[in-house]
């Protein structure tokens, strides 16, 4: 319908009838449609165009007691829509949808000084989260007020604020070991057997969370009085293609980290288990014990 004939026919509706009705009343949108002969949605321009505020849903609500529906009324709702498909809208009607809602915004904008909520040409301008690669829109008072960020990006940040906190990370991790009910999986069973051969009553399987070193769990750790750490790194899961640190930086990373701690570590890879022979030697050589023959 073109915009001309859309004001000559709505015409009388005016800012004062409007203020009567709507404001001082309290009749809704639908009712003066029904009343004028017109849908809620040309009640609902008129506001937006006489700059009228409208009512939230809570207000609208305020006083009135909703029947609730019957047993018998929600039967024959579902039984309505019950395998109803709505047909897909035509070509030709989506063109007229899109022309006409093109026709109406230009009468009534959402933004600029012709927008219902122009205040101070606050209106125009858009606001958008500062962190780099977040496109997220965020509201007039964020901006000025508020962080100048998104809410997905400010709870990712207050999260990485809290995980500095070494008791809050301790805590964290130690519910989330509990939750999972952490096991020793197949390989680190048959390390556990091979320690436990070559040094009985040496090394004991934490990994399960017994101990957290600032953040940091440990697989094995000795229990006759040295302070010595043992690292199952699986093939998989410690891989650059999974974490993006190579073998050796990998490696380094916890020798690093625990030897602030003054502990020694040492690092057996999952594909050593093929020679447990070598494995053996290894772990001998670093619990200052010689190789025992045969």
């Amino acid at each position: 319908m073109p915009t001309g004939i859309y004001k000559r026919k709505y015409d009388f509706v005016t800012k004062e009838f409007l203020i009567r009705e709507y404001v001082k009343n309290r009749k809704s949108r639908s009712q003066i449609g029904r009343e004028l002969g017109c849908s809620k949605h040309v009640i609902r321009n008129k506001l937006v165009k006489f700059n009228i505020l409208m009512r939230t849903l809570s207000e609208a609500l305020k006083g009135i007691k909703k029947k609730p529906f019957t047993k018998a009324h929600r039967e024959n709702i579902a039984k309505a829509f019950r395998g109803r498909k709505r047909k897909p809208f035509t070509e030709v009607t989506r063109r007229k949808m899109s022309q006409r809602m093109t026709e109406i915004l230009k009468e009534f904008p959402r933004t600029g000084k012709k927008a219902g909520n122009y205040i101070d040409n606050r209106t125009k301008t858009k606001h958008y989260c500062i962190e780099t690669n977040c496109n997220n829109k965020i509201s007039l008072s964020n901006w000025y007020t508020g962080s100048k960020r998104c809410n997905s990006c400010s709870h990712r940040l207050a999260g990485l604020r809290c995980w500095k906190d070494p008791i809050y990370r301790e805590k964290q991790i130690k519910a989330s070991f509990k939750g999972l009910d952490v096991k020793p999986n197949k390989s680190e069973k048959q390390l556990n057997r091979l320690l436990q051969e070559s040094l009985p009553k040496e090394y004991k399987f934490v990994g399960d969370g017994q101990i957290f070193i600032n953040g940091f769990v440990p697989d094995f750790i000795n229990i006759n009085g040295q302070k010595k750490l043992i690292e199952f790194f699986g093939s998989f899961w410690h891989s650059k293609k999974w974490i993006g640190r190579t073998k050796k930086q990998e490696e380094q990373r916890r020798i690093k980290h625990f030897a602030k701690y003054g502990y020694q570590t040492l690092i057996v890879w999952e594909h050593e288990l093929n020679d447990l022979d070598k494995i053996r030697e290894k772990v001998l050589i670093f619990n200052k014990r010689e190789v025992s023959c045969g």
